[in-house]
């Protein structure tokens, strides 16, 4: 009644005025309610860390796919990822010194060299002729096994390995095709899908350094930042410079989760390319890079004497009685005891040592976990869990089942946002 009182007492400019108030009032209930449907997830993590490959596969997984003609448009863009590949080894063949081991191979390399990448359309039977040659030079594979010392695609292998299908007249980029091909990202890419009901908003920006002043006007209402970390690129450097790839990734996730734009949002950690870590590592050894993997030597024996069969999980790096322990000469003998207790072989004996002196050699999951531990340590001050998951961006079955968890993860976030659990 007072409402009423109110509104007949008004001016009809004022009952106008409060009329618009009420309907805005709406709206912004109506704005509130539909984006607790939506929530924006920024993938973030330095370059060629698998972000784009991932946006890929939410698309297969999530979205309708690539038609026909959308997957002969990335034609070009295979045969443009493999003249880039040739060009980057014939480069590197001239920096590392290694000479072909057929001549008729320098002749090869001169004119795939004076190719313009951008203007590739399409594979010439001489073209094809040339790079399959090549790739089966002695010098050319040395060069390859050696490519850690200079920038080489991931994908290179993949397709020079499939040549014959890749330069068929009738080719058709498949689906682990297009996942592979690698394109720069320029500018802010975002992708939306919709899952069980919700509207998954997901942007990917630019992973090189030139692209990250770019990112500013993405980090208003982010739910959940998605960081991807290459596992491979520890022993990698920079273009830009010959700072270690995987030292600037640390750097750069530190700054992330310490940015006072992102302390409501989640943080999920996605350690990709366990395929290509797996192949390095036997070849590659982690302490080469990064010295305090020692220190992982004597849990590593730890984990092997006492629970063979059970996941090791590491101390923190920090920890003073875990910086100090390889040295630690009562937990030594302890370990010699051990041994001795439990009659261990010479030659196992001899392996805990080398173990334990020199880190673990030829183990993925050793090394897996020692990179999480590293990512993980930079995470001093927040509050927040850091969720993590191993990855293959290029394995859509993994990628399906990690999302599904992280969907959970994501959406009891955002929920608890709301203050509706």
């Amino acid at each position: 009644m007072s409402v009423m009182m109110a509104l007949c007492c008004m001016s009809a400019e004022e009952r106008e005025n409060h009329r618009i108030n009420l309907e805005i009032e709406k709206q912004l209930k109506r704005d509130k309610r539909d984006s607790r449907f939506e929530v924006k997830l920024l993938l973030l993590g330095t370059g060629e860390s698998g972000k784009s490959t991932f946006i890929k596969q939410m698309r297969l997984i999530h979205g309708a796919g690539y038609s026909e003609e959308e997957k002969q448009s990335f034609t070009k863009l295979v045969y443009q990822n493999i003249f880039t590949a040739m060009q980057s080894m014939i480069r590197a063949m001239q920096t590392l010194n290694i000479p072909y081991s057929e001549a008729q191979n320098e002749d090869y390399a001169i004119m795939l060299s004076e190719m313009e990448v951008d203007m590739v359309n399409d594979l010439e039977t001489s073209h094809v002729e040339a790079i399959r040659s090549l790739w089966r030079d002695r010098g050319v594979q040395e060069c390859y096994q050696r490519r850690r010392e200079y920038q080489l695609s991931d994908s290179t292998k993949y397709y020079l390995s499939d040549l014959n299908r890749i330069a068929d007249p009738s080719y058709i980029p498949t689906q682990q095709d297009i996942l592979r091909v690698r394109v720069p990202t320029t500018g802010i890419i975002e992708y939306p899908f919709d899952m069980d009901n919700v509207i998954f908003r997901m942007v990917d920006v630019g992973g090189q350094r030139s692209e990250r002043r770019k990112w500013i006007h993405c980090f208003e209402n982010v739910t959940s930042i998605i960081f991807l970390v290459a596992l491979s690129e520890y022993d990698q450097v920079l273009a830009e410079c010959d700072e270690n790839r995987m030292e600037e990734s640390k750097a750069l996730f530190k700054t992330i989760i310490t940015c006072s734009w992102f302390q409501d949002s989640s943080v999920i950690l996605f350690l990709n390319k366990t395929d290509l870590l797996e192949e390095k590592i036997r070849h590659s050894h982690l302490v080469n890079y990064f010295p305090e993997y020692t220190d992982f030597g004597f849990w590593s024996v730890q984990c092997r004497l006492h629970e063979p069969k059970k996941a090791c999980h590491w101390p923190s790096l920090h920890t003073p009685s875990r910086k100090h322990m390889p040295m630690n000469v009562p937990a030594f003998y302890v370990l010699l005891a051990s041994m001795a207790l439990r009659s261990v072989r010479p030659d196992t004996a001899r392996d805990f040592f080398l173990t334990l002196t020199d880190g673990p050699k030829n183990d993925p999951e050793a090394a897996r976990e020692f990179i999480l531990k590293m990512y993980q340590d930079q995470n001093t001050d927040r509050e927040e869990t850091l969720y993590s998951h191993f990855t293959c961006a290029t394995d859509t079955e993994n990628i399906r089942f990690v999302f599904a968890a992280v969907r959970d993860t994501i959406i009891k976030h955002h929920l608890k946002e709301f203050s509706i659990v």
